[in-house]
Parts: C-alpha cells; structure tokens; sequence
C-alpha cells in the first residue's frame, strides 16, 4: 500500500463474524503510504516473516486481529511512526511487535497473549510509545528494548512472561514508568549490557528470580518502585554497574531486600526494606 488508503471490515447485510485475511505465503501487507488506517480485520496464517509490515508514515492500524501467525506479527521500521491501538495479537510464533531501524509511533491499549519470543521487542535506535497493553504468556521477555533504543513504556501490564518482564540491554535508554509485572519466569526488571534509562513507580512481583536485577555496566536510575515477593532477592546490583537506586519499597522476598556489589558510580540511597526473609542489605566488596 504505497498512497493513503482506508482499509475497514464492512460485513454485508446479514453477515457474521470477521473478515479474515490469510495469505498463501508471505506478508499479509506492506504499508509505504503517508497515512491511511487497517481497522476491524483479522490477519492469520504466515511463513515465519512478518504478516504486516509499516516502512513509512504514520498508519493507524486499530482493532485488528493478528494471530494465529507463523512469525512476527507487525514491523515498524525506516523511521515509521503508526499508531497502533485496541488490537489483538495472540498465538504468533516471534514477537507480536517490532521496532527497527529507527522506527517510532504509539502501542496503546493491546492485547498480547503468547508469543514465542518477547512480545514487544524495540531495537536500532527506535524510540515508540507503548501505553497501557496487557502482556501475557510471552516466550521470552514481555518487552524487550535493545541496541541503543529509547522510547516511553508506560502503564502497561505484563504477566507470566517465561523470561524477564521487561529486560533492558545494549546501550539503551528508555524511560520505564508505571507499569506491573507478576510472575516473571526470571528477573522482573533486568538491566545490563551498559543500558541506562530510568525506571520509575513500577510494580514487580513474585518474580522467578530477583525481582531487579542491574549488571554488566548498566547505570539507571531506579526510584519508587515496588519490589515485593520474589523467589531469591528484591534488588541485586553487580558487575561494575553504576546508576542510582532510593525510594523503592521492597518487602516480602525470599532473600536480601538488596544485594549491592556496583561499582564506585554507583549510589544506594534510602529504601524502604522490611519483611525480606534474609539480612535487609548484603554489600559486596569487589
């Protein structure tokens, strides 16, 4: 689709049900166009690539069904900025959403249940808006964000990823704010691989493993979050990480409240510890 088109499900008299669009092979659609909007259709089927590809403008892509499909369900990228909003996606084998090559836009108010690989996954320097999607059953993490991307995640709600919530790597830094992870199979939060970013007023609960977890150079800021009921301990600060961690509330883990071992550039400030089943605060001299 390469000018502005308007592509809407318009049953005709007496009809029921969706209006499903099922490749043979290949994308279901490539969107090259300014604007336009796909809104009420369902896409399924699939060959391992992407069934909806946005490569320019700003498409509003609203109240779809994407999925059952045998690869990523849609890929913004080359700078696109669509806005994608009240969709479903459910049972596609990679991730639900993609962010590449400096793609941008808004993910509002979706759906996304069981994704094979993590379910919104951010990558190259793109910097989108996700808002208020409810996450659940990923196959890795609920949202990845990679590779020196940026962006806004905020007041979403991910549940039982098989991974982290949402893992945080590569140089990026975005801005994590207000969202709520339970049952994370591993890390609730993990930041590593020299990514910053702050990551403000979330909840993390009963996670897997810690329920934040800062490694490998990273450096955020991690303030007023809760951190409760995790399998081993609430924050766990090492290898060389720096960044700022005050005001979070962390109760009710199986281990420490913090395990602290960052680097000199690293600042633990006031928290609230109580009821964590081990010492309050374990520091590591490296």
């Amino acid at each position: 689709v390469e000018r502005p088109a308007h592509l809407r499900a318009v049953p005709g008299d007496g009809a029921e049900g969706e209006v499903v669009i099922k490749p043979a092979g290949g994308r279901c659609l490539v969107l090259d166009a300014p604007s336009g909007s796909l809104e009420g259709l369902a896409f399924e089927g699939g060959d391992g690539g992407p069934c909806l590809e946005v490569r320019h403008g700003a498409m509003e892509i609203i109240g779809n069904r994407l999925g059952p499909w045998a690869g990523s369900a849609l890929v913004v990228r080359d700078g696109a900025a669509p806005l994608i909003r009240g969709n479903h996606f459910l049972d596609v084998a990679d991730s639900a959403v993609v962010f590449d090559e400096g793609g941008g836009g808004t993910v509002d108010r979706n759906r996304i249940e069981r994704t094979g690989k993590s379910a919104v996954k951010v990558s190259a320097g793109a910097a989108p808006t996700v808002t208020g999607n409810e996450i659940s059953d990923a196959g890795q993490a609920g949202l990845l964000i990679e590779q020196g991307a940026g962006g806004v995640y905020r007041d979403n709600k991910i549940i039982g990823p098989q991974a982290s919530g949402i893992e945080v790597r590569g140089g990026a830094a975005p801005s994590v704010q207000a969202n709520r992870i339970e049952d994370a199979g591993q890390a609730g939060l993990f930041i590593h691989e020299g990514a910053k970013g702050e990551y403000l007023d979330n909840q993390i609960l009963r996670s897997k493993l810690s329920g934040v977890v800062v490694t490998g150079g990273a450096a955020p800021v991690v303030t007023g979050n809760e951190i409760a009921d995790g399998a081993q301990h609430g924050l766990l600060v090492l290898g060389g990480a720096g960044g700022k961690y005050a005001g979070n509330k962390i109760h009710d883990n199986k281990g420490h409240g913090v395990v602290f071992g960052g680097g000199q550039e690293a600042d633990l400030g006031d928290n609230e510890l109580t009821d964590n089943r081990k010492p309050q605060v374990r520091r590591i001299t490296q």
